[in-house]
């Protein structure tokens, strides 16, 4: 991931993946690799029935774009992944996954668990001990007015263990561009799949008339939980800069509900640029939902975001029609410091799913953030997806720090909703109990995808808990070197991040060009 080369700054093109037939069998080439503190196993799958040795990254050619990336499509077989360093060893094993590996996968996805919760508990009293060392220190040096926090020890060491820190920082990629590190992630999607988000899709009316881009020429979308609103204002300035009309619609928790406080939009910015003459045409309209809030555990805001939109549309004289692209980013305090942060957000998740499935059209395409695919719900709700898009990727983009367990989950080619949909609510209660009739009756047809989901969580697993063990690792050194020695070990963190500024600021340059964000309008 230390990249130290200009000569080259776009995306690596190995993003490439191969589709598969359901009568070709996949092969999994494991690839151990390591970048500063981390170690994990990258999977590169062919189809053609060999395997295909994954090439050694070349810092000096390419540019990372993923911790991992996971493709499944038709076929449902995972993946495809950019090696994070320059070196790597390769193996190459049989894909037919037997009830035997089953079992091990199974049983290495518990120890994994157990390990990170283990980890995360010994989070708290570290940062703490680690704050009360270094205002001690500063007490007997006469610094008492220098005082810091376990949080800010926390955020210190968590800087300190992830080698792409700098892309989300005030002064990063988002500096005078963004509102949020949110935006940047997006944008990092985006460069993956090689700037396809803000692109129109053929739709078809209620009375069977093809809509095509041409006939509208407006890319649609629809921002879930979006607020302050980093992932529209993405969207929007991407859209500017390609002369892209756009029409964008968002809905967001303003008030409070079980889960906490919501979060303001912070658009306003971005708004005012609508009457530039790139974007004639286009607008943004932030919902509040049928009684004020926004909240879509409710319904009945879903149902009012959907008519606010076809109004919008009839407005301006577009043809109804459903959105291109639904994104959902949603999460909440009590999630973040979670041990188990996808029991936590499954409401959440599947309120946002249901959402999105009202609100696409056919052959649109959905980004929603998850945080796993273990409990019951999500899995059932992911083997609905699976049955209803052509495609399905799973990315933990490098913008994504590799301690959260966040990943993002893309849905390509939405096939329309099946005769049985009996709405949102319906479909969610179905899912949380487990309703056979919304999936096919034989269930070994959803094996291959949750071999790919459980490959998918094993690996995530294993970032978050080198990460979490290295931030761990970094508080504690800190605490023992403060109270064993009366020199403020500090220096030497202070020297490292100075002496590797001259490379952060390469990093931004180097990402700014690749991810194409040089051309869009400042705030």
């Amino acid at each position: 991931m230390d990249l130290d080369d200009m000569s080259r700054d776009e995306p690596s093109p190995d993003h490439a993946v191969k589709r598969l037939r359901r009568d070709e069998t996949p092969i999994f080439t494991n690839v151990p690799t390591t970048t500063d503190n981390y170690q994990e196993l990258i999977y590169t799958i062919s189809g053609d029935g060999s395997s295909r040795n994954t090439n050694s990254f070349d810092i000096s050619t390419a540019l990372p774009n993923e911790w991992l990336l996971h493709q499944h499509n038709e076929c449902k077989t995972p993946s495809n992944d950019v090696p994070l360093t320059s070196t790597s060893a390769t193996t190459t094993t049989n894909t037919t996954t037997t009830s035997e590996q089953r079992q091990m996968l199974h049983m290495e996805l518990e120890s994994l668990k157990r390990q990170l919760a283990q980890v995360k508990r010994r989070l708290e009293p570290a940062r703490e001990a680690c704050a009360a060392a270094v205002n001690a220190k500063n007490q007997r040096t006469g610094n008492s007015k220098q005082k810091t926090t376990p949080e800010q020890e926390f955020c210190t060491a968590r800087s300190q263990a992830n080698p792409m820190e700098c892309l989300g920082t005030k002064y990063g990629l988002n500096h005078k561009l963004f509102l949020n590190r949110s935006a940047i992630k997006l944008a990092n999607l985006d460069a993956i799949l090689e700037f396809s988000l803000t692109t129109t899709t053929t739709t078809t009316t209620n009375n069977g008339d093809t809509i095509t881009a041409a006939a509208t020429n407006v890319f649609l979308f629809a921002d879930l939980c979006g607020a302050p609103g980093g992932f529209s204002e993405y969207l929007m300035k991407r859209c500017q800069q390609r002369h892209q009309p756009y029409r964008g619609y968002g809905i967001s928790l303003l008030g409070t509900n079980e889960h906490g406080q919501g979060c303001t939009w912070k658009l306003g910015a971005s708004l005012q640029q609508l009457g530039n003459e790139k974007v004639i045409g286009s607008s943004y309209w932030i919902s509040k939902g049928a009684d004020g809030t926004g909240d879509v555990y409710k319904w009945d805001n879903i149902i009012q975001f959907q008519m606010e939109i076809q109004q919008d549309l009839a407005q301006g004289g577009l043809p109804l029609q459903k959105m291109d692209l639904v994104v959902a980013d949603g999460g909440f305090d009590a999630q973040r410091g979670s041990e188990c942060q996808e029991e936590v957000s499954q409401k959440l998740v599947l309120c946002e799913l249901a959402a999105a499935l009202e609100l696409l059209k056919e052959g649109g395409m959905l980004i929603i953030k998850l945080f796993g695919c273990q409990t019951e719900s999500i899995r059932r709700s992911m083997r609905f997806m699976y049955d209803h898009f052509e495609w399905i990727q799973e990315i933990k983009p490098i913008s994504s720090r590799p301690a959260s367990q966040e990943r993002y989950a893309l849905f390509w080619g939405f096939k329309g909703l099946p005769r049985t949909w009996r709405g949102g609510p319906s479909w969610i209660g179905s899912v949380l109990i487990g309703s056979g009739h919304l999936l096919q009756a034989d269930k070994s047809v959803y094996q291959h995808l949750d071999d790919y989901l459980d490959t998918v969580d094993r690996d995530l697993m294993r970032l978050n808990l080198k990460a979490c063990f290295e931030i761990l690792s970094n508080l504690e050194r800190k605490t023992a070197s403060l109270v064993e020695s009366s020199e403020c070990p500090h220096v030497q963190g202070v020297e490292r991040w100075q002496r590797n500024s001259k490379q952060e600021q390469r990093l931004i340059k180097m990402y700014r060009h690749a991810w194409n964000l040089h051309g869009l309008q400042n705030r």
